[in-house]
């Protein structure tokens, strides 16, 4: 019986012959490829093939597959070069296509692209379940759609509902959320696509919420008029309702929690700085307590807390002062400290007046990172990073592929899902047009796409961190 051999051949553009690589697949790889990110894709009877492209040129296969139904052969299609999307496409017979209707649907708006991709929607009385489709294939979609898509497509069928490890798979940003009136109606902003949702959080008749104070994984602290406060995760209508503040003014500095409020171990921490008394005051909150419990009462110099929630890392509360000094609260070993180091930071050499720069402190990838801007017209945004061996403030000229999300309320960074949002600071102010576009800021070319004076900012707004596990439909 003849043997059949299967091999690539390659070369760069400084070689002088083909380079034959030999290929351990027993399937006959059809002749159709494409090249996308990297990646070469190849179709045989059975299956996807993905070689890593550095890896043909340097002779050590790396590939690895993606399976597909055994009676059928797919084959890539690729748009060109500027669209980042793959489709593998299985043929139909000549009588399927024959029997089958072609109708023009809606033109839709392609994410970060200016182009219209007309879409011919195939319908035909022979067709499989949609469940047939191979998982492999769903998990190379989920990165290439928004939140409200992604979750559309969970309920194509109840196999992708019900599979954990595809929530997993999902990329997402942080949305941009306000509130409009005191009714409980949210307005939802996604930043790649402009567009805008809205829902409404089921709050008791009895509650007017008028303000909100933190965010973090997919929840937000929300206080009414009569300073009640709610843990409320706006997409699932979950509520948890918290003891009421004694009062709400100038004392109060922020508020925290230290995991998913659904946890057992969830604890809220919020930090208050009597001026007249030059005291610090921090107070926490568990699961079933009835009211607020106070840990730390003791007098202290940290008197011009900046205008940012703390920041739980590592197991310890860190407060940011207007200058960059660094306060840390041990909420076990109930201690607080000032640090020595990292020295203070003052824009342009100057000493700030007490809230004329906006201050914002976030956890990048397990590093505490600080932002400072002086808060009028549209100035320059320093950012620095703790050197926790050297305990000092190092500024960060360069996000490496990293996008940050800025509000005192919540800051978050995020990797960039695309490589025109990286290096960029997103702020909570939008310019309204066909859509709505949020004020960034470019860390290479030091520029504000939108200026300020342009923007809006609503009074009641946060990014929020939409949470794939969360089945509430649009």
């Amino acid at each position: 019986m003849a043997t059949v051999e299967c091999f690539l051949i390659c070369c760069q553009p400084h070689d002088t012959k083909w380079n034959k690589i030999p290929l351990d697949h027993e399937d006959i790889i059809g002749s159709t490829s494409v090249i996308l990110d990297g990646k070469l894709y190849m179709c045989s009877a059975r299956c996807v093939i993905v070689f890593d492209v550095m890896s043909l040129l340097t002779g050590q296969i790396d590939k690895r597959t993606i399976s597909t139904p055994k009676d059928a052969q797919y084959y890539p299609w690729h748009e060109g070069a500027k669209s980042s999307d793959l489709t593998i496409l299985h043929p139909r017979s000549k009588k399927m296509i024959m029997g089958s209707s072609v109708s023009q649907t809606k033109v839709l708006n392609e994410v970060n692209e200016d182009k219209v991709v007309m879409e011919k929607q195939i319908t035909s009385n022979i067709s499989r379940p949609w469940n047939n489709l191979p998982l492999d294939l769903v998990e190379l979609l989920l990165p290439h759609l928004s939140l409200v898509d992604a979750l559309r497509l969970f309920t194509v069928c109840k196999k992708w509902n019900l599979t954990s490890n595809l929530i997993q798979k999902v990329k997402t940003w942080p949305w941009f959320m306000y509130l409009g009136k005191m009714d409980g109606m949210c307005k939802l902003i996604d930043p790649l696509s402009g567009k805008e949702y809205t829902t409404r959080v089921g709050f008791p008749s009895f509650v007017f919420p008028t303000q909100m104070l933190f965010s973090k994984d997919g929840w937000v602290i929300i206080l009414d008029a009569a300073n009640a406060m709610f843990l409320v995760n706006p997409l699932n209508q979950d509520i948890i309702e918290l003891p009421c503040l004694e009062e709400y003014d100038a004392s109060f500095c922020g508020i925290t929690f230290t995991s998913v409020p659904t946890s057992s171990d969830c604890v809220v921490l919020r930090f208050c700085i009597n001026r007249r008394h030059d005291t610090i005051n921090f107070y926490k909150w568990c699961s079933g307590d009835e009211e607020w419990t106070i840990i730390y009462d003791e007098e202290s110099p940290f008197h011009t807390a900046a205008n940012t929630n703390p920041v739980f890392l590592h197991g310890e509360l860190y407060c940011l002062a207007e200058n960059g000094e660094l306060g840390v609260f041990n909420p076990v070993k109930k201690t607080w400290r000032i640090l020595d180091k990292p020295k203070p930071v003052y824009l342009e050499g100057e000493v700030p007046f007490r809230g004329n720069q906006d201050c914002y402190l976030l956890d990048l990838d397990g590093n505490l990172v600080s932002v400072f801007k002086y808060n009028y017209a549209d100035n320059d945004v320093h950012i620095y990073k703790l050197d926790r061996l050297k305990m000092e403030w190092v500024p960060v000229k360069d996000l490496a592929g990293w996008t940050l999300f800025l509000d005192p309320r919540g800051s978050f960074a995020k990797p960039s899902l695309h490589k025109s949002w990286s290096n960029k600071i997103c702020f909570t102010a939008f310019h309204s047009g066909r859509t709505k576009t949020c004020v960034t800021y470019c860390m290479e070319s030091k520029r504000y796409d939108i200026s300020f004076c342009e923007a809006k900012k609503p009074f009641n707004c946060v990014w929020i961190e939409p949470n794939y596990l969360m089945r509430r439909r649009f």
